[in-house]
């Protein structure tokens, strides 16, 4: 049976100073670009909040992420600091919370919570939780699969090795040769080498990135993460059959390293980075083979972009918040000597991650020039321009493509732009609980500040129908 020993958990307040914390949140966007490694369907979630605070079960962050990323995992909430509510009180607060939660279940089938606890200093409401939790894991169908053969004593000595090179101040990472020789030495067999390494990724222990070589099928996220390497334009793959990080977590200390380097490393105006820099500066203590290695894993994970062409890295989180002051003359609020084509994406919820992977992509396109901020693009060839924004508070994405003479169209270039984003959009998320909608050209003609939008499922119907016009 499954046992959770949540005493040996010493859980300390952190003391962040001011510098610190100018770089929190840059580095979440090194934990969201981990997301699709971290959080899976194999786990079991729990979920902590203060009882002191309202807690908004639809727009909490962590649900929303954990419905982007493990629909399927069992999540149980925690309410802390009981103990500051009256003892008479507490059984009326957890009734309110699990009501609430029943009624956000029954309306969002998405939502898999199986449980609310609260808890509080002096193990109030301690034991209820554990036995809960417990419950969920006895029930977990990975959780409680059976291992490979040999795959708990591979993974002992596993983590024997990370400790040591972790010791030394060593890379935390495994050539596919060095990763046989020990199975080798815990007589696993060859033809199960890619089933014990995928039980162990499963579990959270590894993460295993398969090379040029690998000829067997393995996790989404492993082959997003070699074809994204494939597809970045860099010279050399991973030889063989991959590497092995032998700890997930060092993958963000690694990534965290470079979002906040220290001033000077790179131009935080631009946010550029010389690749030659960051060897030399950041990272000198690792061999050139591991460097090489952890900037295809930066760009791979997208929490940065190599420019074409160039030794730079264009890094998303450190981008200038704001669209540059001289776009506004390229690209008036209105514009009446050019034809407009928009469309705008409504998420229920924008994974963080996600307008860092869509500029990556961007960055991969040839002969266009390129202009970024935080929250959008700015892209034109000979022919026409786009314009792209992100705004966070509404959960929008649009795109908006205009000819540069009156003797071309935009049509080419923005259906391009559409094209790339909807295919990223099938990588990333559940691309169908996301609207695409088109404002009605006529509250563009007279500049609506709000113009009416229609679904494309709606302008679809009326073109099949015949019609022309959409109400």
């Amino acid at each position: 049976s499954s046992h959770v020993n949540l005493s040996s958990f010493i859980f300390n307040p952190l003391s962040v100073s001011d510098k610190e914390d100018s770089h929190l949140l840059r580095d979440l966007q090194v934990h969201h670009a981990t997301h699709s490694f971290f959080l899976t369907d194999n786990s079991v979630y729990v979920l902590v909040f203060s009882i002191q605070e309202r807690f908004d079960l639809a727009g909490d962050h962590w649900l929303q992420v954990l419905k982007f990323h493990a629909p399927s995992s069992p999540i149980i909430l925690v309410a802390t600091h009981l103990d500051v509510v009256k003892s008479s009180e507490r059984k009326e607060r957890l009734k309110q919370i699990k009501e609430a939660v029943e009624c956000a279940c029954k309306d969002n089938k998405h939502l898999k919570i199986k449980g609310v606890y609260g808890v509080g200093f002096g193990g109030i409401g301690m034991s209820d939780f554990v036995w809960g939790l417990e419950e969920v894991i006895s029930t977990h169908p990975f959780l409680n699969k059976a291992p490979p053969e040999n795959a708990v004593e591979l993974q002992a000595e596993l983590a024997q090795i990370c400790t040591k090179r972790a010791s030394e101040d060593r890379e935390l990472v495994l050539t596919w040769n060095e990763f046989v020789t020990v199975a080798k030495q815990c007589s696993i067999p060859s033809k199960k080498y890619i089933s014990s390494l995928k039980f162990l990724q499963e579990r959270g222990d590894i993460i295993y990135l398969p090379g040029r070589e690998a000829k067997v099928g393995f996790s989404p996220a492993a082959h997003a993460i070699r074809d994204s390497i494939r597809g970045s334009g860099i010279s050399v793959v991973y030889d063989g059959e991959g590497i092995i990080i032998l700890d997930p977590y060092w993958i963000n200390q690694v990534f965290s390293k470079l979002i906040s380097g220290r001033p000077g490393l790179y131009n935080e105006n631009q946010g550029m980075v010389n690749i030659q820099h960051l060897k030399k500066h950041l990272w000198s203590s690792a061999p050139l083979r591991v460097q090489s290695e952890l900037i295809k894993l930066l760009i791979a994970f997208e929490v940065v972009v190599q420019l074409e062409q160039t030794e730079k890295l264009l890094i998303p989180s450190l981008l200038p918040d704001k669209m540059p002051n001289h776009l506004q003359s390229v690209w008036p609020t209105h514009d009446l000597s050019s034809d407009q084509y928009v469309r705008y994406y409504k998420f229920p919820f924008v994974p963080p991650e996600f307008f860092g992977c869509f500029l990556a992509r961007l960055a991969s396109m040839k002969g266009y020039f390129k202009e970024y901020w935080r929250s959008g693009v700015f892209i034109e060839n000979e022919e026409s321009k786009c314009l792209v924004r992100y705004k966070i508070s509404e959960n929008t994405i649009s795109i908006s493509a205009r000819s540069k003479n009156t003797d071309t169209s935009p049509v080419p270039f923005f259906c391009y732009m559409i094209e790339i984003i909807d295919a990223l959009l099938d990588n990333t998320v559940r691309s169908s609980i996301v609207e695409r909608l088109m404002p009605c050209p006529r509250c563009l003609d007279m500049h609506a500040p709000k113009p009416t939008l229609f679904s494309k499922e709606c302008c679809e119907d009326a073109v099949l129908a015949g019609s022309s016009s959409v109400i």
